[in-house]
């Protein structure tokens, strides 16, 4: 029933802070020597728009989870009002490192009211290099995503 919603073209996304965090800096790059891959994260969800309020509001101690979980290199967020969007973007050190944060604290919490705080979502993860990180952009988090089913939570 949501299938417009993922055919919305996003002309009013903005991102609300650049790829950044305690392992990459967007002006400088990587902090110390790259490893040879990372592993990486996009989510995608569509929240509603009297309920955007609230999906944000919950999502503010998950922030604050994020910037203290070991194993973050960086993440941003952004969204397009118009199409009701909200995405994120994070690179992990580990498989493990993004796990332990997904399946924890805040993040965990946020994950169990989902489908009262949003309508629908998908994600996707994937294993990527030093040179496809700094290459980043939202466009390369929608293609990495668009082919993706829903999240099952939402069944």
């Amino acid at each position: 029933p949501y299938a417009a919603m993922y055919e919305c073209e996003e002309t009013n996304f903005a991102e609300v802070k650049p790829l950044s965090g305690p392992g990459y800096d967007p002006a400088t790059g990587f902090v110390g020597e790259p490893q040879e891959t990372y592993f990486a994260a996009t989510t995608q969800i569509y929240v509603a728009a009297d309920a955007q309020d609230a999906f944000i509001g919950a999502n503010g101690p998950v922030i604050q989870q994020i910037a203290e979980t070991p194993g973050l290199v960086a993440w941003t967020v952004g969204g397009d009002t118009d199409c009701l969007v909200n995405r994120t973007l994070t690179i992990w050190e580990s498989e493990d490192a993004m796990f332990a944060f997904v399946t924890s604290g805040a993040h965990a919490d946020v994950m169990g009211k989902l489908t009262e705080l949003s309508l629908t979502g998908r994600t996707v993860h994937w294993v990527t290099t030093p040179a496809e990180i700094e290459a980043m952009t939202w466009d390369t988090a929608r293609a990495k995503v668009e082919d993706e089913d829903p999240s099952s939570l939402y069944d």
